[in-house]
């Protein structure tokens, strides 16, 4: 949201007074499978409370943590009344169970890709403790609004690594593959989309967590590649194209070098062109469209110039003929003789002419 907005400038007044583990905790709910007293209530939520602290550095809040502090349940059983009310503000009782909370609250952001890593490693820990305690809990369960974001990022990853990536994997190969008939060029394309792609979140997360120390946003990633993945496909077109047609009149390095110099221009251009337009986001003050526009045109640009500058011309000059396999390439070739020039078509060349 805009950084002049009424809501980012309440949320910046109460992260003034609060850190963001404390404005955004997460909240586990246990509940048992019958009414327990309360000695062994106390010995679960510490066996809880134990097991995620010893993986994740958090203040937690508990029957056995009233003040966020770790208390033995000796102690608040011999403090009586006293111990009795501090505790109970985490236990509920009903007719037929027990039911009792623990409050996480991470040192760092929880609403950040590294506090939603830790988010669902909380996640995972409280309900591998209540496997292990299948004879007395009921059931578990996560909440709080970092719980519901990694739930949703959860979510999202799997239909995009299971369902949408995959389908445009594979269309975009198998068209690339029935336009220029040849292996690589299905392939290398998606190895310059995946590669421009990773240097621009690398970049990203350098720029904003390490030096802004902002969190990206969770869903950057899905969004990035999906776009770069089309835009992407384009360029290494622009470039098969323009090769091939050097391959069918030179040898595969002169090729290479003179498909390269005849498209990187072209390409670098359009792709600065796109990057341009995604960039302005940056003028935005919202820091997640600021990390949306800048990520995107870095995966442009990063992408247009692997595939044109680095990934094509080292490929066809280090493997020849073999790219355009299992396409046939008929390299053409002219001989001057008496001052004409005569075609002379081959379907390939020895190496050593």
């Amino acid at each position: 949201m805009p950084e002049d907005s009424r809501i980012v400038e309440g949320i910046a007044v109460l992260e003034e007074k609060l850190t963001p583990g404390k404005l955004y905790p997460i909240n586990i709910i246990v509940v048992l499978k019958s009414r327990y007293g309360l000695e062994k209530v106390l010995k679960l939520s510490k066996n809880l409370i134990d097991n995620i602290t010893a993986e994740v550095e958090a203040i937690v809040y508990g029957p056995t943590r009233p003040q966020g502090r770790p208390v033995e349940p000796r102690t608040v059983l011999e403090a009586g009344k006293a111990g009795l009310n501090l505790a109970s503000q985490y236990i509920h009782n009903t007719s037929t169970t027990t039911i009792f909370t623990v409050r996480v609250e991470l040192l760092v952001n929880p609403l950040t890709s590294e506090g939603l890593k830790l988010v669902a490693k909380i996640h995972d820990i409280a309900h591998k403790w209540a496997e292990k305690e299948a004879e007395t809990v009921e059931e578990v369960l996560v909440g709080g609004v970092p719980a519901t974001i990694n739930e949703l990022n959860t979510v999202m990853s799997r239909e995009f690594l299971l369902r949408v990536l995959p389908a445009a994997t594979l269309s975009m190969a198998l068209s690339m593959y029935i336009v220029f008939r040849t292996l690589t060029a299905a392939l290398l394309p998606l190895a310059s989309v995946a590669l421009g792609v990773s240097y621009a979140l690398l970049a990203a997360s350098i720029l904003f967590e390490k030096l802004a120390n902002v969190g990206l946003i969770w869903f950057l990633p899905t969004i990035v590649a999906v776009a770069a993945l089309g835009v992407g496909m384009d360029y290494n077109s622009f470039y098969i194209n323009r090769l091939l047609e050097e391959a069918s009149r030179a040898r595969p390095r002169e090729a290479a070098l003179a498909a390269s110099t005849a498209t990187t221009k072209l390409i670098l251009g359009l792709s600065l062109i796109v990057s341009s337009s995604y960039s302005a986001m940056i003028f935005t003050r919202s820091w997640g469209l600021r990390e949306l526009g800048s990520t995107l045109a870095l995966a442009i640009l990063f992408t247009s110039l692997i595939a044109s500058a680095v990934l094509w011309p080292s490929t066809t000059t280090l493997i020849g003929d073999k790219t355009w396999w299992p396409r046939r390439m008929r390299r053409k070739s002219y001989i001057w003789e008496l001052g004409r020039g005569v075609r002379v078509e081959e379907s390939s060349f020895p190496e050593h002419l």
